[in-house]
């Protein structure tokens, strides 16, 4: 059986705050982590490994601080691919909080020209023979050197959180695969799979479900006791990342939102199979309230029900 371990970037304690980003290729475990966690064990532990940053800090930082902060970023994820065999995914996202831009001083309606800029000096890193230079509106780099490079090349595989269609269809167009957030209902997030599809093959772009992770809020409950403590739960979730359900997305009352999987295990088996017949290959499980049983529970009733099917890893 596939192992998932859940290690919270950045140390958040909230529930709400987990990490909405992860990657899977192909089969193996899957290993979800901060980059401040032994790289040897990393290696030891997984098959294949996910490198997932959460970049809003490490692109909204500042000065001489964030210069090094970037270069460093570069260089932790090439050397955890060369120490893993080259099994990284670097997963991105420009931010979406409010609070998060305040909190640094950053006007919001400069995370895109931020964010485009500090990726194409992590591209460069990875991608240059020997030193290069860099001057940008934000950043700025005379003749470095980004050692090691990484061993998958040009460089590991790229994951961007989006929502809205224009930046769906950027991240087919830019080479990105795609992560979907929590909360879009089912139809919607069919129609953002399609979305992506449809760009990659108009570009020309080779096509595999593989290339889009979905998460979805697991909670399974056994009585109407324990749905409604769901329920608030839920609520409570919603109420701090409500901000993601952008780009068509509408926040629904938990009785009536089934982006979640909110439920008995044969009515997670029955969203999940609806999920599936729309295209879904990666389901991102976020768990607000995990418990070692809820974790059996999903492995011993959910999971064979696809046994034979590409969605579990054997």
């Amino acid at each position: 059986m596939s192992k998932a371990i859940w290690q919270p970037l950045g140390a958040q304690t909230d529930p709400a705050q987990a990490p909405q980003i992860a990657a899977v290729r192909d089969g193996g475990d899957l290993l979800v982590v901060g980059l401040g966690v032994v790289l040897a064990l990393l290696v030891q532990s997984t098959r294949r490994v996910a490198s997932l940053e959460q970049e809003r800090n490490d692109l909204q930082a500042r000065s001489t601080k964030q210069e090094a902060t970037l270069e460093q970023s570069t260089k932790q994820v090439a050397t955890l691919d060369l120490l893993s065999g080259g099994r990284v995914d670097f997963g991105v996202g420009k931010g979406y909080r409010q609070a998060e831009f305040d909190g640094f001083c950053i006007p919001i309606d400069e995370a895109t020209e931020r964010f485009d800029e500090a990726m194409e000096v992590i591209k460069k890193g990875w991608v240059s023979e020997g030193r290069f230079s860099h001057h940008g509106k934000r950043w700025r780099y005379d003749n470095i050197v980004v050692e090691p490079a990484p061993l998958q090349r040009p460089h590991p595989p790229l994951w961007l959180a989006a929502g809205s269609p224009d930046s769906i269809r950027r991240a087919a167009r830019e080479g990105y695969n795609l992560l979907l957030d929590q909360l879009g209902s089912v139809d919607l997030t069919i129609e953002r799979v399609s979305l992506f599809r449809d760009e990659c093959r108009r570009i020309g772009r080779a096509y595999d479900p593989a290339m889009i992770g979905v998460t979805r809020a697991l909670q399974i409950v056994r009585d109407e006791a324990e749905r409604q403590a769901a329920y608030d739960t839920r609520n409570r979730v919603v109420r701090t990342i409500g901000d993601l359900a952008r780009g068509g997305g509408t926040i629904e009352p938990p009785e009536r939102d089934d982006a979640r999987l909110l439920g008995t295990p044969a009515e997670i088996v029955a969203r999940i199979r609806r999920l599936r017949a729309g295209g879904v290959e990666n389901i991102l499980l976020v768990d607000p309230a995990a418990t070692v049983a809820s974790l059996r529970t999903f492995a011993g009733e959910i999971m064979p029900a696809f046994a034979d099917d590409a969605l579990v890893s054997p």
